[in-house]
């Protein structure tokens, strides 16, 4: 049974991998499940037995990336440089993540069905809503942690925080890596240099009166 399991996923792996090449080359919508079946070396049959469709593939390396960006996250509370420096680590970690992973970070920023009766029928959604919640724990923790070291403001609502956060981080990231060349032209910052500027005054956002950014 192990076996099988293990087969079963080495050949999801095999089909995502090839699919995310393709997305990456002619994009979502021009990829067709034909396209991934040649590519892949398998039949159109055969690659239905692994996917329903090709909003499953998507969404299966949806869940790859998610993963990838908890480790990172994980990692970053993991290490003790108090709150603010983890605030700014979890910047760069997302940051290289965009860098590294485009697909997969485009992916995360979808509109993927989160409602139980879709992850009812669907492992993978199941999952991905898993995975999520993680992720939105991961940024919460991280708030919590700064309002009972005293550096973040006391009135703060972690969770709704959290996913105001997320918006505007990933919005620096994704401007700063499609629009580099007119950030530079019309600021004189460089790419690392822009965002880092915006990491910090979403930072500012949050900071307790008194508390200054080193």
């Amino acid at each position: 049974m192990a076996k099988k399991a293990e087969l079963k996923q080495f050949h999801r792996d095999t089909i995502s991998t090839v699919a995310d090449r393709l997305f990456m080359e002619k994009g979502i919508e021009k990829t067709t499940m034909e396209d991934i079946a040649e590519k892949a070396e398998y039949s159109k049959a055969t690659l239905y037995v692994y996917f329903k469709s090709k909003d499953e593939i998507f969404h299966y390396i949806t869940l790859k990336g998610m993963r990838i960006l908890h480790d990172g996250f994980t990692k970053v509370l993991q290490e003790n440089i108090g709150a603010i420096g983890q605030y700014m680590s979890m910047c760069e970690t997302l940051a290289k993540f965009y860098e590294k992973y485009p697909l997969y970070f485009q992916s995360i920023l979808e509109t993927i069905a989160s409602d139980s009766e879709s992850r009812k029928h669907s492992e993978i959604l199941e999952n991905i809503y898993q995975i999520g919640e993680m992720l939105n724990d991961d940024i919460k923790s991280l708030l919590q942690k700064g309002v009972q070291e005293g550096v973040f403001k006391d009135d703060l609502l972690c969770f709704p925080t959290g996913l105001i956060q997320w918006a505007a981080l990933s919005g620096i990231v994704t401007m700063a890596g499609k629009k580099q060349e007119y950030i530079s032209q019309r600021t004189g910052m460089e790419k690392e240099e822009f965002m880092r500027y915006g990491f910090q005054m979403i930072l500012g956002s949050i900071l307790k009166g008194g508390v200054s950014i080193d």
